[in-house]
This record gives C-alpha cells, structure tokens and sequence, in this order.
C-alpha cells in the first residue's frame, strides 16, 4: 500500500525516535546508521511517490521519516556495512526513478557514541559533501561520533532541511 509522505512521521518525532533508539542502542553496544537522501527540485516523482518506493528498501523494523521539502531521513538497525549495502539500493531504485543520480548522506556507529544533534549534523555534512559531487554519490560521514568527540562534546547543530548550504 502506498503510503504519503505525510503520514510519515514529521521531522520532531523522526528526532525523538532517534534520541530514543541511540539511548536504547547504547545501552547493549549496537550499531545504528542514519541515510539522508535529497530530492533535486524540479526532477523526479513527487517526495510522495519518492517516500513510497523507500518502504521498499527498508526492514519493518527501520524508520522513514519526510524531513520536509524534498528530503527524507532513515534510520536502520544496522552497522556501517549493512548501511552501504541499503544507501546503494535505495540510490539505485531512486536513480531509476528520477531517471538520474541520487545522493545521500550516511553516519553510522554505535549508539553509545553519538548523540541525536550530532548524528543529524555528521549526516547533513556528509549529505552536503555528496551533493557538491557530479553525478550522485554516497558520502559516509564521521563514523566515530558527533563532530568535536563521542556523547556530544562540542555539539554540532543540525541545520535541517532548507538551511543554506555553506560554500
């Protein structure tokens, strides 16, 4: 069944399910990933069609989230590896769907190592280096926690969806 971008969950509960899931990761030692995924303005589906055909590509147990605009988040239950495995389907399926390249973001570490502020700010800096890249990319972020150490020490801001992006 199709499912609208806004029945997604918005961008404040996306952020609270991954404080939640990071707390909760980092309590057993388990690994999360965060993709990020930018939808050119003016190509491709609408960010509806778009958020249907990533419920495709992910488990029951991972979490699609309509950012806003044209950009989505997912979190997935799984380590770096596992995370390049799923951002290079979900970049082939929605390059074919665009009929273009696709680029996303993606972090990964385990949930003791990061904080929800800086695993958004690692995703959105990797996000913004693959879309300065011709032709898609996957760009994996800081791998080993927030921007400035692990837990958050010198937090980076995630500027979310629309901020101007730095030169």
């Amino acid at each position: 069944m199709p499912v609208d971008a806004v029945d997604l969950i918005d961008r404040a509960a996306f952020e609270a399910a991954l404080a939640t899931a990071l707390d909760r990761a980092g309590l057993v030692d388990r690994d999360l990933a965060l993709l990020l995924l930018a939808i050119p303005e003016g190509r491709g589906p609408a960010p509806e069609i778009v958020a249907s055909a990533l419920w495709l590509h992910v488990r029951t147990n991972d979490i699609v989230c309509h950012l806003g605009g044209r950009m989505f988040g997912i979190l997935l239950d799984t380590d770096a590896d596992g995370a390049r495995v799923v951002a290079s389907r979900i970049q082939a399926f929605v390059g074919d769907l665009l009929a273009g390249p696709t680029w996303l973001g993606l972090v990964a570490g385990t949930g003791a190592d990061w904080t929800a502020d800086g695993m958004l700010a690692s995703a959105s800096t990797a996000l913004s280096r693959a879309l300065d890249a011709p032709g898609g990319r996957i760009e994996v972020g800081v791998g080993s926690g927030p921007p400035g150490g692990p837990s958050g020490q010198g937090r980076a801001r995630w500027p979310g969806p629309g901020a101007p992006r730095r030169s």
